[in-house]
């Protein structure tokens, strides 16, 4: 349920978290706070660093937050980049899941 509420208000936000990752000045010109919506999105980091925690363990969301870091070596776009890290964190899962399966190791292992 967490992971829908801040899959909702990163999108509902996401022109201005975009103005405020490229020119914060510029934001605080036209009236938006930039201030809080960095808070914000510390926030919503926070929290889906707790929910992965609590369904994944420790070194199994280091490693799927490290993964798709690799993103913005591929495009400069940050909207690619959104999409290309979330599909870097799927896929390596995935992969990770179904390389446990048939090697019968432990997921978490195969997953990091």
């Amino acid at each position: 349920m967490i992971g829908v509420i801040m899959l909702l208000r990163l999108a509902l936000l996401h022109k201005e978290l975009k103005l405020t990752s490229y020119d914060p000045t510029y934001t605080e010109t036209i009236g938006l706070h930039a201030d809080r919506i960095r808070l914000l999105l510390l926030i919503l980091l926070a929290l889906t660093v707790v929910t992965c925690i609590q369904m994944a363990g420790v070194i199994l969301t280091s490693a799927l937050r490290v993964t798709p870091a690799a993103a913005p070596l591929l495009t400069t776009r940050l909207t690619w980049m959104i999409l290309l890290a979330a599909l870097i964190a799927v896929g390596s899962a995935l992969v990770g899941l179904y390389a446990s399966y048939y090697a019968n190791a432990a997921s978490s292992a195969a997953i990091g």
